[in-house]
């Protein structure tokens, strides 16, 4: 029975020897199932330091050529193979039955697939195995992944070019790396570190200014631990009114756009100083009633005003000394935590 009936098992790759010899398989049974990063295989090729000549030994490698002990079945032979190195291609001749038939294998129709295949798996599996993942280790996972694809980006320049064919093969692998990056930076923009950042920007000048123009807009969100978020906000208004923190004219309604990830959101006023506000909002974060992001200044400054004022940044700011003013903010923080 052929093996290519099994191309999709995801334990072809086992080592079946190994296993009954009794030593550990190159992969393990997690991996063989699909829980490992799904880029990890991808970048490994990707990071290659002769990127090209792994591809083209890929491409060789997955060619029917005759070589010695090669047979499809018994009647089924290739022969009179021709490798053309300086346009990477290969033609070969396949003798079925009494027929002859003849092709040419490209090279760069064999990376394209290759690629497309590649990255279109990783697409949905990525998206799968972060979500098995706590906040912490899918945030590193996230912004690990995307300084391999900035370091890749950069060594594609590197490449040794010996041929015409060369040049399009880095183009293509440059084209899918971008996209890549560029959809995970779109859709990962909250936990992408400013560093990151960074490198994003050198990549695509106009990227994160455009994403930093979108995130602006986007409210404070509850803290998914929070299990009746609605509720949550509700208790939030009542008391930061109740303790006189906030202007007594805000509206429910106009509050609860500032905790929902709202776009364009109102703002709500607040009554007390600085220092106080820049308390509140770290008691939020760290007691998980909002969810904690890298823009979470800026949102302080797009949600909220100080006394009717435009807040410029709290970023270095400091908490309050007062006492009294302290015990506000923990009368409105303890009441949304007995809700839990």
């Amino acid at each position: 029975m052929s093996d290519f009936i099994f191309i999709d098992n995801p334990f072809k790759d086992l080592d079946f020897k190994r296993l009954k010899a009794g030593l550990k398989p190159d992969r393990s049974f997690e991996d063989s199932i699909g829980l490992v990063n799904p880029y990890d295989g991808l970048l490994e090729v990707l990071k290659s330091e002769n990127l090209i000549e792994e591809f083209w030994q890929k491409f060789n490698n997955s060619l029917p050529l005759k070589k010695e002990g090669f047979d499809l079945q018994e009647k089924y032979k290739a022969f009179d193979v021709k490798i053309n190195a300086e346009n990477r291609s290969v033609s070969y001749s396949l003798k079925i039955g009494y027929e002859v038939v003849r092709y040419t294998k490209h090279f760069l129709y064999f990376l394209n697939k290759f690629l497309g295949g590649n990255f279109r798996d990783v697409e949905t599996d990525f998206l799968l195995f972060l979500s098995l993942q706590d906040q912490k280790e899918a945030n590193f996972i996230v912004n690990q992944l995307v300084a391999d694809l900035c370091e890749v980006l950069g060594k594609l320049n590197n490449q040794t070019v010996k041929v015409q064919t060369d040049k399009v093969v880095l183009n293509l692998v440059n084209l899918y790396v971008e996209n890549d990056l560029k959809r995970i930076s779109n859709t990962y923009f909250d936990v992408i570190t400013p560093v990151n950042q960074k490198r994003v920007k050198k990549i695509f000048p106009n990227l994160v200014d455009l994403l930093e123009y979108k995130q602006k807009f986007l409210s404070f969100k509850i803290h998914s631990k929070q299990q009746r978020p609605t509720k949550v906000i509700e208790s939030l208004f009542k008391s930061l009114k109740g303790n006189g923190l906030i202007n007594s004219s805000t509206q429910l309604h106009s509050f609860r756009e500032v905790f929902e990830g709202k776009q364009n959101s109102a703002k709500v006023d607040w009554v007390e100083n600085k220092a106080t506000l820049f308390y509140f909002i770290t008691q939020l974060v760290e007691n998980e009633i909002i969810e904690r992001d890298y823009n979470i200044w800026k949102k302080v400054s797009y949600c909220i005003t100080l006394n009717t004022r435009e807040i410029d940044s709290l970023k270095n700011s400091r908490a309050t000394e007062s006492q009294d003013k302290r015990e506000k903010v923990d009368r409105v923080i303890s009441r949304v935590l007995q809700m839990r």
